[in-house]
């Protein structure tokens, strides 16, 4: 049994906007590629009808506000607010962080689950196996360095306290199949090079939908409660805070996962002016099995953009879901 977890805002409500306006004094990530709105959440609901029907649950994630056009009676469809998860001492939030960190709190999860951020489509049939075999969260366990830029913060805070944790040789020895293995394929070589360090410098972050084992939340809340609870209680994204890679990389170190390679499989598109072409084209021609449309700060013409993107997923996926009314 194998439940999808899906967070999103809609950065249109006035409502949102006013609460965003009073907290906006506190520093923070405030730019409009963390909450700008591509109406594109209908089609994320026809991937996983279309290509993953077998799903237990969907849990959507929000702050209080849904699509007008969402079927709410949907038997597969459960709606979580923020007020489900977090302390009400710690709301409103604005940090996907806050959010993510605290996903394993729904009632009714399955300890088997696969987190989804809004920017991750499902565009060809997937087999549940995608995500889970022998019943571990399937991943490419590879070595990699931190080059800073993006959410790296967030990645060496979790190195950190995964060092502080797990000794690499022990973790080495006790799952050496998993680490070098040859479904790696090219990507092995980081793991190689990465060896003569005597403590993890990073692991490399294929950007998709990731499985995960409600336990290990659990396990990594119990011992590390102090950066949980700060990231929870920070109004937006912020130095000193952890995202869900922190139990991406716990699963690792643990041995708690099944070596896959993703690689053939999923692509992550930085959304610009310059690339909107071959976005369209790769989405019309189901190229990947999943994509993930990356927001830009550097996009001049969004209407522009947004609309190609409409009909390339129109192309593919014309139907309405019976998430939709």
């Amino acid at each position: 049994m194998i439940d999808f977890v899906i967070t999103w805002v809609d950065g249109k409500d006035k409502k949102w906007q006013k609460e965003l306006l009073q907290y906006s004094s506190i520093s923070g990530d405030k730019r409009i590629v963390r909450y700008r709105n591509w109406e594109f959440l209908k089609y994320w609901f026809r991937g996983v009808e279309e290509n993953a029907p077998w799903v237990n649950k969907i849990y959507f994630v929000t702050e209080g506000h849904l699509p007008k056009w969402l079927n709410l009676s949907h038997p597969k469809l459960k709606i979580i607010k923020h007020s489900d998860i977090i302390d009400n001492k710690f709301l409103p939030v604005f940090n996907s962080r806050a959010i993510e960190v605290n996903i394993h709190k729904i009632k009714g999860l399955s300890d088997k689950f696969v987190y989804f951020n809004d920017d991750f489509f499902i565009i060809d049939k997937l087999d549940p196996s995608f995500f889970f075999r022998k019943n571990l969260p399937c991943g490419m366990a590879v070595f990699n360095a931190i080059t800073g830029g993006g959410v790296s913060d967030a990645i060496l805070e979790a190195v950190t306290i995964i060092n502080k944790h797990f000794q690499k040789k022990e973790v080495l020895k006790n799952n050496f199949q998993k680490w070098f293995n040859l479904k790696y394929k090219c990507f092995l070589a980081r793991t190689l090079l990465l060896l003569p360090w005597p403590n993890f410098t990073g692991f490399y972050e294929d950007h998709m939908p990731t499985p995960f084992l409600k336990s290990t939340f659990q396990e990594v809340w119990n011992l590390e409660e102090e950066i949980l609870l700060k990231t929870s209680s920070s109004k937006f994204r912020c130095l000193g805070t952890v995202n869900p890679y922190i139990f991406k990389y716990w699963q690792f170190v643990s041995g708690k996962f099944y070596p896959f390679n993703s690689d053939k499989y999923v692509k992550m598109y930085q959304v610009t002016d310059d690339a909107i072409q071959d976005i369209c084209d790769d989405i019309k021609k189901h190229k990947m099995k999943i994509i993930v449309l990356n927001d830009s700060d550097s996009i001049l013409d969004f209407p522009f953009l947004r609309d190609n993107l409409k009909t390339a997923f129109d192309k593919i996926l014309p139907e309405k879901s019976s998430f939709e009314k």
